[in-house]
């Protein structure tokens, strides 16, 4: 009799941990931030050749700054790349061998969650004061 079994092991058999989130996230945020910044160099490319750039960038930077939607938009963007940089300095230790317990690696992991959550509060706790 031919025994019947999966030929791969399919993703809902996984219970998701800390780490595994966590680098998908990373992933995300990098391919938002290189989106995120090929927009600000094109805005910036496009006022570059105009007269009045000072004005019309500083026009821009109002208009983002009292738009609700335009300002979370940028909030959530610096988030990105807060966190992005906590958890590549995570991944910067894993590739020296360093802090690779499970249970340092789920500490680690709250630890770039809550300071990238941090970071991105005093950054702009800085800017609107």
């Amino acid at each position: 009799m031919k025994e019947t079994r999966p030929l791969s092991p399919h993703l809902t058999i996984y219970k998701p941990q800390i780490s595994s989130i966590l680098s998908i996230m990373h992933r995300i945020t990098g391919v938002i931030m290189f989106f995120g910044f090929l927009l600000i160099l094109w805005i910036t490319n496009m006022y570059t050749f105009k007269s009045n750039t000072l004005e019309a960038f500083g026009a821009i930077l109002t208009y983002v700054m009292k738009n609700k939607f335009f300002l979370s938009i940028v909030i959530l963007f610096s988030y990105c790349i807060f966190y992005h940089m906590c958890t590549g300095i995570r991944y910067l230790f894993w590739d020296a061998g360093k802090l690779m317990e499970i249970k340092t690696v789920n500490l680690t992991g709250w630890l770039a969650i809550i300071m990238s959550t941090a970071l991105t509060v005093f950054f702009w706790y800085a800017i609107i004061l």
